[in-house]
């Protein structure tokens, strides 16, 4: 075959137009709703791991368990440090706790705290 006979054979072939654009049509608008689904659930998605972390980090304010295990990670460990012991925490909320190389003047007479 050479390509006379290809380029007419090809153009005996029926084409129902209308079907072939109506199809065309219902492709495109079905592209823009699998957009919209994937937005809603990228969003359901982060809202969801949003509430996962903040339930988490809250529980280790409420649970002691928890505030150990939180203690002890990588980035949020610095958090949760400070609110490792009980004992502490209670005196820290009665002002009864002082932070090491701190001085104090007082009468003229000045006192370090170097250690404990």
């Amino acid at each position: 075959m050479d390509n006379k006979e290809v380029k007419s054979a090809i153009a005996k072939i029926v084409v129902p137009k209308e079907k072939v654009f109506g199809a065309i049509d219902k492709g495109l608008k079905m592209s823009g709703q699998g957009r919209k689904i994937k937005k809603k659930k990228v969003l359901a998605g982060s809202a969801a791991a949003a509430a996962l972390l903040g339930i988490t980090i809250a529980s280790g304010f409420v649970n002691p368990t928890m505030n150990k295990v939180l203690a002890n990670t990588p980035l949020i460990g610095g958090i949760f440090q400070e609110f490792n012991d009980s004992m502490g925490v209670e005196l820290a909320n009665q002002d009864a706790v002082t932070e090491l190389n701190q001085s104090l003047t007082k009468n003229g007479v000045t006192v370090k705290l170097t250690s404990a």
